[in-house]
């Protein structure tokens, strides 16, 4: 079960967690990580810091600082130094910014930007490529 959509953990408690594990499920969230959900007994964090519309959340509302996952946008309008301390993760993500104007350049910037920080890796918005939203 993938918790995702607007922001799952303003809805999302134990109990539900251990009931779908009492009948057999694994509990997954895409998270923003405004709140830390490490308390719930997930068995798969992804943290995906950006805000209503894609705007990115700033550093002192980032309180999920670690999980299984973190997936970026790039580029966007924080620094990636900012994440470059969280040393919480088994994956490091970056997405280019696509739909716009600048699709090409960042798609070339995000290639250099994991060529340049091999502990991230490229990701792509497949809905955006194939133009679902």
């Amino acid at each position: 079960v993938v918790f995702t959509g607007g922001e799952p953990a303003l809805q999302l408690e134990k109990p539900l967690i251990d009931l779908l594990h009492d009948n057999g499920r694994v509990c997954a969230i895409e998270t923003n990580g405004t709140r830390d959900v490490s308390g719930l007994g997930l068995d798969w964090i992804c943290v995906s810091p950006k805000g209503p519309k894609g705007e990115p959340i700033k550093p002192e509302d980032w309180k999920q600082r670690t999980g299984n996952e973190l997936k970026v946008v790039f580029p966007n309008s924080f620094n990636l130094d900012t994440f470059f301390d969280a040393d919480g993760f088994d994956h490091y993500w970056v997405s280019p910014a696509m739909g716009e104007v600048t699709t090409q350049i960042n798609i070339e910037q995000a290639v250099a930007f994991v060529k340049q920080y091999p502990r991230w890796k490229l990701n792509c918005q497949m809905h955006k490529s194939l133009g679902i939203e």
